[in-house]
């Protein structure tokens, strides 16, 4: 049955049409009966699975498959906190009209993967994939939609590291992306837009504290782009040779 503040709510918002969301045994009949009794239009929105039901909801949205979408969110759906990732999910589906797909932390399910399988071709333009599932299965999606495989950048020193003026930030990735094009942007370098020199960036901090942004993006030729994001705390060179010099002080203190 309705939940007695439930139907309150719908009969005094003057709610005309409710769409349920899952199967009869996600949501039984009686609810759906109650509504009705309230003179409200019933429809529901319901596949075989919740993975069918998902790709039902992104119809609904005018997404009959991914072809048509500019973004798609993987929400794990079978974990324990399943419903936190579906929570925190909702947001970004609704800012980016990003239909949601449901996959597995080892899977991406077959009615997932069919709505997902694209058949556009996507030069020049891209698709926003927000994973809230597994590496493997995001990866996975990834492929579904017609994306270059995910390249994974390690930094060194990591994000959050302070440097100094004229220090050298390496880049490693894996796998290498042969035929995209490297660029570094962001507050560390000294020119936006400079290339990779055999996977290093040489850092440019001014003299003052505070900090610096680091983006490294990646792009394909057919026009689809992976970017990473990284901050440093910077220190003026005068400050590190002082530092430098008080150490050696110290150290010298305690051997005596």
């Amino acid at each position: 049955m309705l939940a007695p503040p439930v139907a309150d709510l719908v009969s005094t918002r003057g709610i005309q049409e409710v769409i349920i969301v899952g199967g009869t045994a996600a949501i039984g009949p009686s609810v759906e009966a109650s509504l009705v009794e309230l003179g409200v239009t019933v429809r529901r929105l319901a596949g075989p699975n919740r993975y069918a039901t998902a790709t039902a909801v992104a119809a609904e949205r005018g997404h009959v498959t991914a072809d048509s979408a500019d973004g798609v969110v993987m929400v794990d759906s079978g974990g324990e906190y399943g419903w936190v990732a579906g929570l925190v999910s909702a947001g970004r589906s609704a800012r980016l009209d990003a239909p949601v797909v449901l996959a597995t932390d080892t899977e991406v399910p077959a009615d997932s993967a069919s709505w997902m399988r694209s058949s556009v071709d996507r030069s020049g333009g891209e698709v926003v994939i927000t994973c809230v599932v597994a590496a493997t299965s995001c990866e996975a999606g990834r492929g579904l939609m017609g994306l270059p495989p995910k390249v994974d950048m390690v930094l060194d020193p990591p994000s959050g590291s302070v440097v100094g003026q004229g220090d050298t930030i390496t880049v490693a990735m894996d796998p290498a992306p042969a035929d995209a094009t490297l660029t570094v942007f962001g507050s560390c370098t000294e020119h936006d837009g400079q290339p990779l020199v055999d996977g290093a960036i040489t850092i440019d901090v001014d003299e003052s504290f505070g900090g610096c942004t680091l983006q490294i993006a990646i792009r394909w030729p057919q026009g689809t782009t992976q970017t990473i994001v990284a901050s440093y705390g910077t220190v003026p060179d005068a400050l590190v040779v002082e530092s430098d010099r008080c150490q050696g002080i110290y150290s010298a203190v305690l051997s005596a």
